[in-house]
């Protein structure tokens, strides 16, 4: 509520909210779910939960952001009851910090260099760019060391690791993938100038196999799950998560590896980071994946882990027995 008010609505508030006293859980709760009430999921069962889950984020993010908002908040105790998270629920209002500010992507939009086949110019012109000021080109582009870390992991990322090792394996690729070796392991190294466009093309390839598995929709990537679902898996519920004002604008426009690393030094500075973004940058899901990978399987996996917990929140939610403010 305070995140989504201003100005004197925000003070009505904080002024409703404090003048119940011990009766302020119950009246939230109220509210939470007559913020719920008119929402058309199929609350029967978790399984027709997850099948028609289907809105796309382009289209309801505020549903989205709500259903963000629950899953850092509230909990759903031993009883099976629905209660505010006092344990673990971020400060997304606090005014020694920045409050919660948007929905990121956690694998990003649109990486640097994708789709710019056309432009193998503007990406030589980076690619030195960043070399020049020692910045580990690694970090912003999806690069022959995140597509090795991918093929360690083949019997979980199956199909992607095969398209990517046709590209690693093909012998016209071979003095170019030790410039990119070089690359990642000597700072003082600079490619000859004919080596910068054969580096763009070949990082541009890797790109292209890895970003276009995003496209496809959840119920390609997870069909036992989500069978019906034609949700686009890049702006689907499992690659989307809550940040603050001060990591929204750190995370730019970066790919996962390197948001991991920003959201690790925020977390070191003393940064708030939302429970559920720790955890999905921290890939609690996603069993026998690499810790510095995040692909399509990883969001479709992560689509299905979030939709289990909103189903049980939603349900506890709406069997909350509630009366008159209080608690019955």
């Amino acid at each position: 509520m305070l995140f989504r008010t201003n100005g004197v609505n925000r003070l009505r508030q904080i002024g409703e909210l404090t003048s119940l006293g011990s009766a302020w859980q119950s009246a939230t709760k109220i509210k939470v779910r007559n913020k719920f009430s008119g929402r058309q999921e199929n609350m029967g069962s978790e399984e027709l939960f997850c099948k028609t889950y289907s809105r796309h984020y382009e289209k309801s993010s505020e549903d989205i952001r709500c259903d963000l908002m629950l899953l850092n908040c509230f909990e759903v105790d031993g009883n099976g009851a629905f209660r505010p998270n006092g344990k673990l629920a971020f400060p997304f209002y606090n005014v020694d910090s920045s409050p919660t500010k948007s929905i990121e992507h956690i694998q990003c939009q649109n990486p640097a260099g994708s789709g710019a086949i056309d432009r193998i110019d503007k990406i030589v012109e980076d690619l030195k760019t960043y070399r020049a000021n020692r910045v580990n080109i690694h970090d912003w582009f999806f690069t022959v060391l995140s597509a090795k870390r991918i093929l360690l992991c083949s019997d979980y990322y199956k199909e992607e690791a095969a398209e990517l090792n046709k590209v690693l394996s093909s012998p016209s690729n071979k003095d170019i993938l030790e410039t990119a070796d070089k690359l990642e392991n000597d700072i003082d190294f600079m490619p000859e100038d004919n080596q910068w466009e054969k580096l763009a093309v070949l990082y541009m390839e890797l790109l292209d196999i890895h970003f276009k598995r995003f496209g496809l929709p959840l119920s390609k990537l997870r069909p036992k799950t989500f069978v019906d679902v034609n949700t686009e898996c890049l702006h689907s519920i499992g690659n989307l998560a809550l940040v603050t004002g001060s990591l929204n604008s750190a995370f730019l426009n970066r790919t996962f590896t390197a948001k991991r690393k920003v959201l690790r030094d925020k977390i070191n500075a003393g940064e708030t980071v939302p429970p559920h973004t720790f955890n999905v940058f921290s890939k609690m899901s996603g069993l026998g994946s690499h810790t510095d990978c995040w692909c399509a399987e990883d969001a479709a996996s992560n689509a299905a882990d979030t939709l289990a917990q909103l189903y049980k929140l939603r349900k506890a939610l709406q069997s909350a027995d509630v009366k008159g403010g209080e608690a019955k």
